[in-house]
Parts: structure tokens; C-alpha cells; sequence
């Protein structure tokens, strides 16, 4: 899906405002980067941010030199033979100029949404970001390693009433014994897979965000250790910010007993994402089919939702993506 990116007054009508306004003045001396980005490429989702937002942008921008030296230890005074930028979620960053990319400014407010706009905050977590996807190597994903991990993204399929398109998961037919065996390949394999799954769902041009429906009938009674789902969850919650607009757990046990959620509480927290600091966005549904149903038609259309769960879609399998829109 492609965005329609046009040069726009970032604050809308009151764009054009004379350097005295008040809420210039949370900038400090910030103003002379505001004044140069007055007008600037935009699209779907960065119109939509507030004015608030727009100011900690401006100014979380001024800082990208600093993430770069702080995550990579290369001084941004340095000289380079090209212009200094990293690449993250498969969009590239140039760190000079940020503003000439719309999906850029998206990028970044996702990292300062998470922060509560706390620029210091946020530059923290970028910069810790991208020190981990430099360590563990993630920018590397090929085609190849990615048709080893459909199992562990999901599927995608269709889309929510709002748009926003819909992963699809049966936690049944992943390979649990790998998380007793082998813990670096089980925790890369799953975070592998959720980095390729967002750089082929999410654009940064009118997506942002990803629905997950998690089956978890037939989940095997093997353990996972449960600091394994703890680390799966912190990487989430750190490293891929606000991707999850919200997610629905299905045919969750009857008795959701303690030693159930010993067992997959915190996996399931991590494959089911952060979507908000509230749980109202996480809903957890029994194993009858017409609540169910019930529950996923009151996001999805019956026309996007596969049949097997309610709806009206044909072509729907659990393995395979489905088709595009």
C-alpha cells in the first residue's frame, strides 16, 4: 500500500507562526531546526500526529547524530566517505537529513510514543536498538531464512475494520523442544521471524501496526523456561515499539490454570506484543466457537475474516500467506 507523500506545514494552519510562540519555547534551542523543517515530505500517518509530537520530532531528530555514535561508537565528526545512516525495520534512517523521508518521522515516533514524547528517553532507547540489532546481526534476514520462519510469524491475512492488517498464528505446530534445547536458536528464530514479519506487513506509509490472532489449541505440554518467554516479551517491549495495534488469544484453556500459565504465560505475552500500557488491548477468548466468532467479527469484517473462524473468507491457511489485497 502506497502513501500519498506531500510537502505540508508540519503544525498545519498555525505552521506559519512567528518564532515567539509558546510552545517554541519547550525547544530552547531547538527553534532554528523547527524554522528549517516548516515544510517537509508527509503522509497518511504523519499528518495524523499532534502538534506535540511534531515538537519532541523536531527535536529528537537534532539528537540522531548522538544515537548513531552512542550505537555504533563511530564519532558523527569523523570523516566518512558517505553520509552517516543505519537502516532499522528495513527502512533506512540518513541521520543528516531525517525530514526528507516521511516514514522516518513514523519510525521515530514510535520510540517517542513509547517514552511518553521523553526525548532523552527516547533517544536511550533507539540508540540500545540499534546496538542489539548490530549485535545479533538482524539486518542479515534473507528470503531464504525467511521461508524457514513462517511458523513462528504467523500468517498474514486480510485486514480489521480500521484497515490494519491481520497476523494469524497456531502456536500447535511450532517446534517447542527447541526452546529446551537449543535457547539462542528458539529465541532468535522466534525474533527473527516477528523483524520479517513487520518488514513485510508494515510500509511506514499508511501502516504502522499489525493485528495478532494467537491459536493456542493443541499447545504442546512441553515447558518453555519461563526466562525465555520473559526475554522474548523485553524484546518486544524495547525493541519493536508499538507495532501491535492490538491482539487476541483464542481457545485459551477453559481453566487457565497457574501451572498453564507458568508454562506459556510469558511466551504468549511476548507473541501476542505490547500493544498499550493497558490489557484492555489483549483479549483472551475460551474455546467455543461462537464466542469466538463473536469476538473477531466485532473487528473484522466477515468478508476478511477465514471462514474456519467465523467469517465468509475463502483461502485462508494456517501456513501459507494468504492472498493479497
Amino acid at each position: 500500500m502506497t502513501g500519498d507523500t506531500t510537502k505540508e506545514p508540519l503544525l498545519g494552519p498555525d505552521a506559519s507562526r512567528s518564532p515567539s510562540s509558546s510552545n517554541d519555547t519547550l525547544l530552547g534551542n531547538d527553534e532554528a531546526a523547527m524554522e528549517k523543517a516548516a515544510f517537509e515530505p508527509q503522509n497518511a500517518l504523519t499528518r495524523k500526529f499532534t502538534e506535540q509530537e511534531w515538537i519532541a520530532l523536531r527535536k529528537f531528530r537534532t539528537r540522531l547524530p548522538d544515537v548513531y555514535t552512542a550505537a555504533y561508537g563511530q564519532s558523527t565528526t569523523d570523516a566518512t566517505p558517505h553520509p552517516l545512516a543505519f537502516s532499522i525495520w528495513g527502512i533506512q534512517v540518513n541521520v543528516a537529513e531525517p525530514q526528507a523521508d516521511p516514514r522516518v518521522s513514523v519510525l521515530l515516533m514510535k520510540f517517542l510514543r513509547a517514552k511518553d514524547l521523553d526525548v532523552d528517553a527516547a533517544q536511550k532507547m533507539l540508540a540500545d536498538a540499534l546496538k542489539w540489532r548490530k549485535d545479533i546481526g538482524i539486518d542479515l534476514i534473507g528470503e531464504e531464512d525467511a521461508k524457514k520462519l513462517v511458523k513462528t510469524t504467523g500468517v498474514s491475512f486480510g485486514h480489521d475494520k480500521d484497515g490494519l492488517p491481520v497476523s494469524y498464528m497456531k502456536a500447535g505446530t511450532i517446534d517447542w523442544k527447541v526452546f529446551q534445547t537449543d535457547r539462542y536458536l528458539a529465541v532468535h528464530q522466534q525474533i527473527r521471524g516477528t523483524e520479517y514479519m513487520f518488514r513485510k506487513i508494515l510500509d511506514f506509509e499508511c501502516i504502522h501496526q499489525i493485528v495478532k490472532v494467537v491459536d493456542v489449541k493443541d499447545i504442546t505440554s512441553n515447558p518453555i523456561p519461563v526466562d525465555i518467554g520473559a526475554e522474548l516479551k523485553t524484546m518486544q517491549e524495547r525493541y519493536y515499539p508499538g507495532h501491535v495495534a492490538y491482539s487476541v488469544a483464542i481457545n485459551m484453556p477453559s481453566v487457565t490454570t497457574a501451572n498453564w500459565l507458568l508454562r506459556f504465560g510469558k511466551w504468549l505475552d511476548s507473541v501476542l506484543g505490547t500493544p498499550a500500557k493497558s490489557t484492555n488491548h489483549i483479549t483472551h477468548v475460551g474455546t467455543d466457537k461462537n464466542e469466538i466468532a463473536r469476538t473477531l467479527l466485532a473487528r473484522i469484517d466477515a468478508k476478511q475474516l477465514p471462514r474456519e473462524l467465523g467469517g465468509e473468507a475463502e483461502g485462508f491457511s494456517w501456513t501459507a500467506p494468504g492472498p493479497k489485497k
